[in-house]
């Protein structure tokens, strides 16, 4: 089992589907293809998945980097908006304010 270290130091296991909605997230708030944007989701989760397979564990901070990184080179509008997505998510609890 994959795990994913937490900047808390927590571990947790590693879940695809994170990457994913984020990148779904940030790509949801662009004028690229929602069919691009599923595209990048797959390919760049993929690449980290197998990445994070062969050491065993990844650090959250190494996640992000490694997206970001990618995004640069397919979809810089994509790597923009990520880069804002956590400061523009709102927590949970607010949204049922």
């Amino acid at each position: 089992m994959v795990e994913v270290i937490k900047r808390d130091g927590r571990k947790e296991a590693f879940d695809p589907e994170k990457i994913k909605h984020g990148i779904r997230a940030a790509g949801g708030r662009t004028d690229v293809l929602p069919e691009r944007i599923e595209e990048l989701a797959e390919k760049i989760a993929r690449e980290i998945q197998e990445i994070a397979e062969k050491r065993g564990e990844i650090r959250t901070s190494e996640i992000r980097a490694m997206v970001l990184e990618r995004l640069a080179v397919e979809e810089p509008s994509i790597e923009q908006e990520f880069r804002l997505w956590p400061k523009t998510e709102k927590p949970e609890a607010e949204e049922f304010k």
